[in-house]
This record gives structure tokens, C-alpha cells and sequence, in this order.
């Protein structure tokens, strides 16, 4: 569970977890909170079934409390396991993401700007904010280990080929049966 310290400048007041109620918030208006904290999302899971398995995240950024909202800059970084799209096999892809979310509790603010978060049942949970930016940055297209190096595999009942260079395969696609070859001659010298 991710811990957020909130600090002053003498000393550190209280740890928050990574839901808020609004009472909590509304103690530290004005505050700008330092966070940098690892977290576990494994619940992503469960909403994305191509991810197989996502490693520890770590959350870095700042929170600032104001009259009606709360400001986090975060900056995530994590690796997330995915199937190969050439293999099937498990691909880990590196993410890096860098955000700025906004959560209201003040409808006329709400209204004014779709951009930003409800606040539901008093409680800002920043989880669902993360878990949906991991989702989307997903490429469509993971390649595991090695997978580029795939030239010629086969199967029963099935083969798989690339062309080693896309050069090579341009210049096959261009090769004339030599059998058209004379029919090629003839059209060009009728038309002539």
C-alpha cells in the first residue's frame, strides 16, 4: 500500500494512505506534500487481461491541497508483462509516464472542466487514475527478447517467415517469372 508523508517545515504531521477523504485534505490546504513511494497494483490485472503480471510501481511528484481540489504531478515508472505479438510468449514492456490529475469535490468547478476528477463517497482514490494511465499507454504492438531475431519458425501444421531485409522482399515482389518475361517483351513492342 502506497503511504503518502505529509511534511511542514518542522516536522512530519501524519501518513495518509492512497485514498483521501475530504476531511483529511481540507487539514493540509495549502500544503504542497512531497511524494515518492513504491506501490503494488496488481489489481490492473483484473481489468486488463492482456497484462499477465505488472512489477512494483514507483510514484514520484507532489500533491497541492487547495479550497476545492487537489493537484497531484506524478511521475510512474514500472515494467508490466505482456504476451509477445510475434510469440505469444511474456514481453516486458518499461513504462515511464509523467501526469498531472485533478480531483474536485465542488460541482461548479466539475462543470466548468471535464478534465477533472469527481471526488466519490468524500474519498479521492488515485489507484483507478494510475491502473487507467498504465492501461492506455500499452503499446499495441510488444516484442519479447530475441523475438526480433525470428526470421524462419515452424509448427505442425504451420510455418512462419519474415524476410531478413525489406529490401530483399521489394525486390522479390519486383522479380518477372522468367515464363512472362517474352509476354513482357511482346506487350512493350506492341505498344511501341
Amino acid at each position: 500500500m502506497m503511504l503518502l508523508a505529509v511534511y511542514n517545515q518542522h516536522c512530519c504531521l501524519e501518513v495518509i494512505g492512497m485514498k483521501w477523504s475530504i476531511h483529511q485534505l481540507r487539514k493540509h490546504r495549502g500544503d504542497r506534500i512531497p511524494l515518492d513511494q513504491v506501490i503494488d497494483l496488481k489489481s490492473i490485472i483484473q481489468r486488463d487481461d492482456s497484462i499477465r503480471a505488472i512489477g512494483p510501481i514507483r510514484l514520484t511528484g507532489y500533491a497541492e491541497i487547495e479550497k476545492d481540489c487537489i493537484d497531484l504531478q506524478l511521475h510512474i515508472e514500472g515494467e508490466v508483462t505482456v504476451p509477445c505479438a510475434r510469440t505469444w510468449e511474456d514481453a516486458i514492456w518499461s513504462f515511464a509516464l509523467d501526469t498531472f490529475e485533478r480531483f474536485s469535490w465542488e460541482e461548479e468547478l466539475l462543470q466548468r472542466d471535464e478534465t477533472i476528477h469527481p471526488v466519490e463517497q468524500n474519498t479521492v482514490d488515485v489507484r483507478s487514475i494510475l491502473e487507467d494511465l498504465i492501461i492506455v499507454s500499452i503499446p499495441l504492438q510488444v516484442y519479447a527478447e530475441g523475438a526480433e531475431d525470428l526470421t524462419y519458425k515452424e509448427g505442425k501444421g504451420w510455418t512462419y517467415m519474415l524476410a531478413e531485409e525489406p529490401e530483399e522482399a521489394i525486390e522479390e515482389e519486383q522479380a518477372v517469372d522468367p515464363r512472362l518475361a517474352a509476354l513482357a517483351k511482346l506487350l512493350q513492342s506492341d505498344e511501341e
